[in-house]
């Protein structure tokens, strides 16, 4: 019985698109209940605050879940290389629209551990890079797990441009909002 009613009510709502309102509520729950963090965001987190850095895991940002911020610098960890895929890149542009500078750490498909004193290394010049001089534009970077900066580039509200390699080549990305 109990699997029927399962089944009927996956049935009924398959398909349906979830209104805004419930997406940003599910990203501030995320948040306050604190689901939905890795092992390696919690390394990375202890090592920033170590450091000095007051941060923040799983902030939400519109529909979003930061997975780690410090200010307004968001680090999102993550096995893909973020410009290659068009869901990422639109998410990307989201977070910047709305004032945050971005670092992203590429772990690559099958990467379980990343370096972590590096990757914080990275992280905290990032910030520091930020602080004296704050940008007028918004800033992003991405680091391997091994903590080599691999792609950096600004957001002026219009166009991300970023710098960097992919698949063994050099690359320039422009994104136009």
């Amino acid at each position: 019985e109990r699997k029927a009613q399962t089944k009927a009510a996956n049935s009924a709502r398959r398909g349906n698109v979830d209104p805004m309102w419930r997406k940003v509520k599910r990203a501030t729950t995320r948040h306050e209940r604190a689901t939905y963090i890795t092992p390696q965001e919690i390394t990375l987190k202890k090592e920033l605050v170590r450091r000095g850095l007051d941060v923040q895991q799983q902030m939400p940002c519109l529909q979003f879940n930061l997975d780690l911020t410090t200010g307004n610098v968001a680090v999102e960890i993550h096995s893909t290389h973020y410009l290659e895929s068009s869901k990422e890149r639109r998410r990307l542009m989201k977070i910047l629209n709305e004032g945050w500078h971005m670092i992203c750490v590429n772990t690559g498909a099958h990467c379980t551990q990343i370096d972590t004193l590096a990757v914080a290394d990275q992280i905290v010049a990032f910030c520091e890079s930020l602080c004296g001089n704050p940008p007028p534009t918004r800033k992003y970077w991405m680091v391997r797990s091994n903590g080599n900066l691999s792609a950096s580039g600004s957001y002026d509200g219009k166009t991300l441009t970023v710098v960097g390699r992919s698949r063994g080549r050099d690359k320039v990305w422009r994104i136009n909002n």
